[in-house]
Formats: C-alpha cells, sequence, structure tokens
C-alpha cells in the first residue's frame, strides 16, 4: 500500500491555508487512535515537570504534534525536525499565519543531528519504521537529552504472535515494526537505561484502524474518485470507531499493532 501518493494529495489540499491546516490536524486527532495515547501521555509529563521546558520533535511531519503542544503549553520551547523540504515550508507558513512563536523549525537528518543535552523531552510518533539505521537516530536522541530528560515514542509493533515477512501494510516503511525486546534492546545500547513500553491497538482499536485507516486507504488507492466520499464514508463509520477507540484507551492490552515506549536519560 502506498501512501505517499494520498499524503501529497492531502498536502495539496491544505497547503498555505491555516484554517484547511487547522481542521486537518482536528481531524488527526479524532481520527487515529496513536494520537490519543501520544497525547495522553505528554499532557501527563509536560503538566509533571516539563510546561515551560524544551521540547524535540524528531520528524514532526505535518506538524501536528508540535503544534498542539505550542497551543496546550505555550511557555514550552520547540524545536521541529523534518527531512522533507516540502513539509518544512509547508509548516513554516502556516506558523506564520497563525502567529505561533515558539516552534523553531530545523531541516536535519536524524542519523547526522548533533547538539548535546539540549531538550527535556524528545518525541517520534511512527517515525523509526522509516528509517534504516534507526540506532544512530536513537543515540542522536539520548546526545541531545539533557539528565532525566525523556524520549517518547510511538510505532507500530510487531505482534509476538506474528512472523516476520508479511511486509507492511504502508509500503513507505522500511521495517514492518518492531517486537518490544528488539526495541528495548537497541534504546539500552543508545544509553537508555530505564524504559516503559504499553501496547496500542489492540482487539478494540485494532478494529477501529479497519474502519478508519485501513479500508478508505485500499479504496482510494483503487481510485481517487473515491476521495469525495470519504466524508460521507467517515461520518457513517466513525461512531463505531469512537466506542472502540475509547475501549482500547482503557485496556491493558496484552498484544498489539502499535507500541508506544518511554525511555529516561538518568
Amino acid at each position: 500500500m502506498e501512501y505517499t501518493p494520498i499524503k501529497d494529495t492531502l498536502r495539496r489540499l491544505i497547503r498555505r491555508n491555516a484554517l484547511f491546516t487547522r481542521l486537518f490536524f482536528s481531524l488527526l486527532g479524532i481520527l487515529f487512535l496513536r494520537a490519543r495515547y501520544v497525547k495522553r501521555e505528554l499532557r501527563k509529563l509536560l503538566q509533571q515537570r516539563w510546561q515551560s521546558g524544551k521540547m524535540l520533535d524528531a520528524g514532526f511531519g505535518y506538524g501536528q504534534y508540535s503544534y498542539w503542544i505550542a497551543r496546550h503549553f505555550p511557555q514550552a520551547q520547540l524545536t521541529a525536525v523534518e527531512i522533507e523540504p516540502g513539509l518544512m515550508e509547508d509548516f513554516q507558513i502556516f506558523l506564520l499565519k497563525t502567529k505561533t512563536g515558539n516552534i523553531l523549525l530545523q531541516e536535519s537528518d536524524l542519523r547526522r543531528m548533533t547538539g548535546e543535552a539540549a531538550f527535556d523531552l524528545a518525541l517520534s510518533v511512527d517515525v523509526m519504521e522509516h528509517i534504516e539505521d534507526d540506532e544512530s537516530v536513537f543515540a542522536n536522541i539520548y546526545r541531545s537529552l539533557k539528565n532525566e530528560g525523556v524520549f517518547l515514542m510511538h510505532t507500530p509493533h510487531i505482534r509476538a504472535s506474528a512472523s516476520r515477512g508479511k511486509g507492511a501494510f504502508v509500503g513507505e516503511h522500511f521495517r514492518e515494526g518492531y517486537r518490544a525486546m528488539e526495541l528495548k534492546e537497541k534504546l539500552r545500547r543508545a544509553g537508555f537505561n530505564r524504559i516503559d513500553h504499553s501496547l496500542t491497538y489492540g482487539p478494540y482499536g485494532g478494529l477501529a484502524w479497519k474502519l478508519l485507516q485501513q479500508f478508505p486507504l485500499i479504496m482510494l488507492n483503487e481510485s481517487k474518485l473515491f476521495l469525495p466520499l470519504l466524508p460521507f464514508y467517515l461520518l457513517i463509520a466513525w461512531p463505531f470507531a469512537e466506542v472502540l477507540m475509547r475501549l482500547d484507551m482503557k485496556c491493558v492490552n496484552r498484544e498489539g499493532d502499535g507500541i508506544l515506549v518511554k525511555a529516561w536519560k538518568d
């Protein structure tokens, strides 16, 4: 499944229009379960310790997480890093139009990122599955954190019962995902020695993902003519998926297709 053409279509629809971009960010928060898990953890971490701290968004994509932090924690200072010039340009224009002044954009390759002990918290949401040399990125993020800083990461998870080699649903992924022990070992080699994880997209969340992401992506890859019908489909599917996502977040998932990790630099 090729996701890039669909992303490019969405970018053309919203780019350089602040209202459309805000609406798009809101929709991502409503439709994607991972956004709910990540924001819940961010809220806990920032309210407890770093409402005015320094944050790193490592691979900001559209910029929805950086913008969410900037709005809800206006005293925080963010550095948002991305390698794609088009995403950089679009997000920069959006920040100027919305007069968001506490986000600094940086065009950089995470594998070659420099800087030491600069951030209280680093964030990476569904980025590492796209990068072959992930251990270099983990080491760079570890080095960029202050002592007692936290790395918050979400990525696809390979279930213990699953076999490798099936291939990722999204074709642009370098790897299908991580097994929990494999990911923890890589983070330990980078220097992190206290690591917690929880699984996302369990039985309920997995079904919600099929309703809100998998099926629409399949249809859009078949024909772009499905795009005008997509809002009507989502209006029908979303109420059922909303219940499923809320159930997923109340459960302790023993299996799941996503993994949320918190790693501390002691």
